[in-house]
């Protein structure tokens, strides 16, 4: 059985996605991938704080 996909709103993400430039995206993964790895360290530093 083939369904119909069913149209969805643009979201501010997909629109960046879509047309910013590769340099744009670059500097706004590299952001987001800065704020991960310092929230993971932020959690395993307060792992460590625990288990003494």
């Amino acid at each position: 059985m083939i369904t119909k996909r069913r149209k969805v709103k643009s979201t501010a993400f997909s629109d960046f996605v879509r047309n910013a430039s590769s340099r744009e995206k670059s500097v706004f993964f590299e952001k987001v991938i800065e704020e991960a790895i310092q929230k993971q360290k932020e959690v395993i530093a307060k792992a460590n704080e625990i288990d003494g």
